[in-house]
Formats: structure tokens, sequence, C-alpha cells
């Protein structure tokens, strides 16, 4: 059985779902590493404490079990490592008297602390995704190149896939031209397999015989395995979208900014490549004569450049030539994509990240097939965490404010859950809701009404409904 519980932050750069899911399968720490690196990005990696309480949190069902955790130190340094990019781990939640040096793997118990035991010890684990994309079908037949042109100018990039569930979610995408063969990122670059990203491949799905050395680009068959061929050849091909901010433009200071992101998205912009960086200042085209604030600052007692989404320390910068000039403690983004470090008092336009994607359905349908059809198209339907989640869901049915619609909560054995069966810890009821009365079996639903309030409502009304967008 899987679990999954979705963190929504920037990762190593991939605006999108960083993911808890739990694997009730018992197996040695190097077989369950595999196991995430197929079937997700690889074992858990915990960077604070909320990473910790939410990793423990996906296993609740089974919270009699040790589970594995993605640290290690199988490396010739004997440093303590994560298995998903053998960085140096700087938040460790070590029971006392651990690590006690008689072993080389990690496991969390049911009180959230760490262990070092021996990897071959057979236990369930944690597997955690970072890397979850939106994938777009583009009905035009173009070259390879041309296509990576086309995407990073739309999109992000030509379709970068790091495992099966990608390649799923690749194939799904062009659904009703599934007789198609589609460009995706790959390349031979250097006669080294890249992504359109230059970034190095480790999954592959090539069909038998393949690649036969046919040409330096792939294309993805309707049965969803790979070809290399000559990129001149035209084909559909398939974006993927990653990042996503929002240009604000109302000038105020760096710290109403954060407010406001905070309050009706998620954070003040991260920027992790110069990927990110390019996408941020796509996001202010129509404004683009403006300097622009960005999450960036060293507002801290030890002076650094950290990140305001979650005080990570940052390992790209794109400064300006002659920045930081020690003009202030925050950085604004330049019209050409350079950075300067400026006062926090200046009133600039902003840019923030986006939380959850939402994507409302104009179908009037029963909570239940509401239900399914999310599971089917989308990923739930929608779970919402806070009120900047909830502003965002609202924004999503714009067009027919007027109309109620389904949102994934129900009341489950006596407690309100989401669908996809995670606990409900922020609520934003009508007045006087929930006002079920506890005789019919079926109020057990929940509606969002124009306002943004919630009603518990009759499960078999047939309403439109908002779905959590797939990533």
């Amino acid at each position: 059985m899987e679990r999954l519980f979705i963190v929504l932050l920037l990762f190593t750069g991939i605006w999108g779902c960083h993911y808890y899911q739990y694997i009730d399968k018992k197996m040695t720490w190097q077989d369950a590493q595999s196991y995430c690196r197929k079937n997700h990005s690889d074992l858990a990696t915990i960077s604070n404490s909320r990473d910790n309480n939410i990793a423990l949190k996906s296993k609740t069902n089974s919270a009699e079990n040790y589970v594995w955790i993605g640290l290690n130190n199988n490396n010739t340094q004997g440093a303590w490592r994560w298995s998903e990019d053998s960085s140096n781990a700087s938040f460790y939640n070590w029971n006392k008297g651990e690590p006690n040096v008689n072993s080389d793997c990690v496991e969390m118990r049911r009180d959230g602390r760490w262990y070092d035991v021996k990897c071959h010890h057979k236990l369930p684990f944690i597997c955690y995704g970072k890397k979850h994309r939106r994938y777009h079908y583009i009905d035009k037949k173009m070259t390879w190149q041309d296509a990576q042109s086309y995407c990073r100018k739309n999109h992000s990039d030509l379709a970068t896939i790091s495992n099966s569930r990608d390649n799923n979610r690749t194939l799904k995408s062009q659904t009703n031209s599934a007789e198609n063969y589609v460009w995706i990122g790959l390349n031979k670059n250097q006669g080294a397999w890249r992504w359109s990203d230059s970034s190095k491949a480790s999954f592959y799905n090539w069909n038998k015989g393949e690649p036969y050395g046919d040409g330096n680009c792939v294309e993805m068959r309707p049965d969803g395995f790979w070809n290399d061929m000559r990129c001149h050849q035209e084909r559909p091909f398939i974006c993927h979208e990653t990042t996503i901010y929002h240009y604000i433009d109302d000038k105020v200071t760096w710290k109403d900014a954060q407010s406001y992101c905070r309050e009706h998205y998620y954070d003040l912009a991260t920027i992790s490549n110069m990927t990110d960086n390019n996408i941020a200042l796509k996001s202010q085209t129509n404004s683009a004569e403006n300097n622009v604030w960005i999450g960036l600052n060293k507002n801290n007692t030890q002076g650094a450049w950290r990140w305001s989404e979650d005080s990570r320390d940052t390992s790209f910068y794109n400064w300006n030539k002659g920045e930081p000039r020690g003009d202030g403690n925050c950085v604004e983004l330049r019209p050409d994509g350079f950075w300067n470090d400026v006062g926090c008092y200046h009133k600039l336009p902003f840019i923030c990240n986006e939380t959850t994607i939402y994507h409302y359905i104009d179908d009037k349908v029963t909570w239940q097939d509401a239900q399914s059809y999310c599971r089917e198209h989308h990923s739930d339907l929608a779970t919402i965490s806070n009120m900047a989640d909830n502003n965002i869901a609202l924004k999503s049915k714009t067009n027919s404010a007027e109309k109620p619609v389904w949102i994934g909560l129900i009341k489950n054995q006596g407690a309100w859950r989401w669908s996809d069966s995670s606990n409900a810890s922020f609520y934003n009821w009508n007045k006087d809701e929930p006002n079920g009365d506890g005789k019919s079996l079926h109020n057990d639903c929940v509606e969002m009404t124009k306002d943004g309030r919630w009603n518990v409502v009759n499960c078999n009304y047939e309403q439109p409904f908002v779905c959590l967008r797939s990533f």
C-alpha cells in the first residue's frame, strides 16, 4: 500500500510537488533505494523538522513500523549523506545516543527519531518525489531544435522524463493523438544522452534494439517506448512546465511583498538555476522595464544570502557586474535578468511562486463521480491546506463564480479527511457549518461557495468541481 503526502515547495530548482510515499513492503535499504528510484525519485530526503513530520505522517496507518529513509554513510568518506544526490546532511533527528557508529543505514521510528542500523535488515520505507512536471502535447510538426525553441518560449523546456511515472504522464498528455510519434527532450550531446535542460539521463525506456544509431534525438512511440531519430525529422512534441511564477504589478516593500505572496500564493520567488531565472523574467514580460523583488535576502543573524520560502542558502546567483555592493539586504531582478542588492524599504513590483494548481471542471456530477474524474484526468479532488490554497481554488472558477463546487473534503469514519485520505487541518466553514444532522449517510461531502466558504451537503447532489492538477 502507498500513502501520498504532498509538500509544496521549491526543491533543487524545480517547482512542483515534493511528496512522501510510504511503501508497505519490507526490503533491504539497497532494494528500497532501487524501488524508489524506479517508481518515484529516491528514498526520502528530509531537510528539516517539517519534512520529518510529514514523512512520519505518511505512514500513519502503520505507525508500529520502523522505516528506511535515504540517509546513509555508504561512501568512502564515512559521511552521512542522502541517497538522492549524495549531498551531506545538514539536518538530523537522531535519537539519544545515536548514531552509535555500528551501521551505515538509517531508519525512522514511530516517534520520528532516527537510528543507524544494518543495511541488510528488511523494513518498509518512504520514497519521495521531487520532479513532478506538467506535460503539454503540442500538435505541430517541427524539427527537434524548433520544438525545443517553442517549449522554451512558451513553457519550460522539451519534456524531461525521470522515471516510469513521468513516462506514463507524458504518454497520457497526447491521448487524443496516440498514433503519433513525438519528440521528447532526450538528445545525444558530446557522446552522452542528456535532456534538453543539459541534465544527465538516468532513466531510459528504449524500444527493443534501441538506440540503433539512427540519430542524436529521441522520439516517443505510441506505446511509450523510445527510438533514436535524426533531429531534422518533423514530429509533434511534448513540453513540460515546472516553475510557476506570478508577476504582481503593485509597488511595495520587500517585506510587504513577502506577506502578499505568502497570503495569496506560496512565497516570494525562489530562483535555483538559469532556467528558473528566465521563466521569472518572462512572467513580467508586459512590464519588462521594471526591477522586481525576488525572495533572496540576508535578513538573518548570519548575514547569509537565503531564500524567503525556506531560509535555505542559495547555490545559484545571477548578480549584475559589481554586485552585491552592500546597498541592502534584499534583492531585485533587473529587466536584463541580472540581480542587484538594494534596501528592503524600496517599493517595487514583485514575483511570487505559485503553490497548488487547481483546475475547474464545469460539469455537474456527484461527489463520487467528481472524485473519479479528477483521479483519471488530474491527481484528485482538490485538497486545500491553507487560506492561500483556498483563494487559488476559488480563483480557478472565476467565470462561474455563482456556482458552488465540490472540493475533496469528506467525512470518513467520523473524521474530516481529504479525498487522498490525508487528515484535514485547515477549514474554512461557512457560518453554522458543519451542520450535518447525523441522520443521513449522504450528508458528508463539502462544497465551496462563491465566497470561498464551505458547506456540508448531500454527496449525491450534482455540481461542478475543482481538481488538483497533475504535474
